[in-house]
């Protein structure tokens, strides 16, 4: 039997584009909350003085005036202390991509080198790892609008309605 919505089935479910399309919102999301020193709504402060310092200056030692060994080499982006932003060298959102979906679901990963950084801060009540609230209901209306304009395009085909007896 024929299914009376016809194609339409294939409107409610995330293809690969679309799929690659919100992962991108979702970390442009992520982004701007690390931006504003905001995980996920939460705000945080640095709990060690010491890395506040270095952070400050760069990651460059008063000592030796150059930067301390793990970040030789390393580009450092951000040295805002006043809240905690994740964004020191810029890598961990970097690493963040489109990993896979199914017809309900997305999957964006950090890199596997982020791992230990990642479960560090949200060990200290710290999450990236998901979106605040007001992100989620942003990209939920991203998914209604490609559901809408799914719906009206397969709309404009003919839809045939049987009644049996």
């Amino acid at each position: 039997m024929k299914s009376p919505i016809g194609d339409m089935g294939k409107v409610l479910y995330f293809d690969k584009p679309f799929s690659k399309k919100l992962s991108i919102f979702v970390k442009k999301f992520i982004y701007a909350d690390m931006r504003k020193g905001k995980l996920q709504g939460k705000q945080d402060i640095y709990r060690s003085k010491r890395y506040i310092e270095y952070k400050k200056r760069y990651m460059v030692g008063k000592e030796k005036g150059t930067k301390i060994k793990p970040y030789e080499g390393v580009s450092v982006r951000s040295n805002r202390t006043e809240s905690v932003n994740m964004l020191l060298t810029g890598q961990l959102i970097d690493g963040l991509e489109y990993d896979s979906n199914t017809k309900t679901t997305i999957t964006v990963t950090y890199q596997d080198k982020d791992r230990g950084k990642i479960k560090g801060n949200e060990n200290m009540g710290r999450d990236v790892r998901t979106l605040n609230k007001g992100n989620v209901g942003r990209v939920k209306q991203e998914i209604v609008k490609k559901f809408n304009q799914g719906i009206t395009k397969h709309l404009k085909k003919n839809i045939t309605i049987n009644v049996g007896l």
